[in-house]
């Protein structure tokens, strides 16, 4: 009975990690895409700033990359 118990006990910390990890995920792709709007969203100075460039040249190279070279947005990056 003692072994039923550690294995039952054992698959629910294993559900828990896994739902910690997809929750931690979540948040991270949230956080990823509010940084993205305030490089590309908000304003040219703040783009200018962190990436080098204004946000319609941004724009028209990402487009280059994606057309030219055939670059596709992933699960852990968006183009």
């Amino acid at each position: 009975m003692l072994v039923y118990y550690y294995v039952w006990f054992m698959f629910a910390l294993g559900y828990k990690r896994k739902c910690w990890q997809i929750e931690r995920r979540n948040k991270i792709r949230e956080l990823r895409g509010e940084n993205l709007y305030r490089l590309i969203g908000e304003s040219d100075a703040m783009s200018i700033s962190q990436l080098r460039m204004d946000r319609r040249t941004f724009h028209i190279l990402c487009e280059m990359v994606r057309d030219v070279s055939g670059l596709e947005g992933t699960r852990n990056t968006s183009l």
